[in-house]
């Protein structure tokens, strides 16, 4: 036996003979299924035998791979098994990650305490097909900006309904440009992170801190 990529997996070389015939090079991967004089009897015709260099449970299903110059033969149960661990690892990791994401944000919007109707979105900049297109209208550097849903007046923070609220009253470009990954706001947790560093400065007026001091 020999070692596998995957170490759940048995993985026994086969011996297919001193001349290897052309259609089990073509055709690998292969099933077959193991004997009792311990080769392996392949789904299809062959002249030609299959001899396991150690020893497996007589009728295991395999299946032949190419191993380095040779082949193996891997129980197909144990491939199945270490695919669905890998599957359920993959849907772990997501979970956590999905966990993560939303403790960020939680702990994002607990700093702030903004008296206005608002929502998150992206400036949906149209980004051709120029160095740092993702093809969707966005380039890779666009970034979350607080949307105002209502008109801002305070002090010397001016702000119409539906503006960014990095952008001043004499911008109007995020009025020409359209507006993507709009989220309402109802539920913080569940909002996007701003990280539009203007929109983050703008914001300072509003964090819990400062308006206890």
């Amino acid at each position: 036996m020999v070692a596998d990529s995957d170490s759940t997996v048995e993985s026994v070389p086969v011996d297919a003979g001193r001349f290897v015939p052309p259609a089990l090079v073509q055709s690998t991967p292969v099933q077959g299924t193991v004997t009792d004089e311990q080769t392996v009897d392949i789904e299809w015709d062959a002249n030609f035998t299959l001899s396991l260099s150690d020893p497996l449970e007589p009728g295991t299903e395999v299946k032949v791979v190419r191993s380095g110059e040779g082949f193996a033969a891997k129980p197909i149960d144990q491939i199945e098994a270490a695919q669905e661990a890998k599957a359920w690892e993959r849907e772990r990791q997501k979970i956590h990650g999905q966990a993560r994401k939303r403790r960020q944000r939680v702990a994002f919007w607990e700093q702030y305490d903004i008296p206005i109707a608002f929502t998150t979105a992206k400036n949906n900049r149209i980004s051709e097909l120029r160095r740092g297109s993702t093809g969707t209208g966005q380039t890779e550097n666009t970034v979350t900006h607080l949307l105002v849903l209502e008109d801002v007046d305070e002090g010397r923070l001016k702000r119409a309904e539906s503006r960014f609220l990095c952008k001043g009253e004499g911008n109007r470009s995020d009025q020409r440009m359209g507006l993507a990954d709009q989220t309402a706001a109802t539920d913080p947790k569940e909002t996007s992170v701003i990280d539009c560093q203007t929109c983050l400065e703008r914001m300072k007026r509003w964090r819990v801190d400062d308006r206890r001091k």
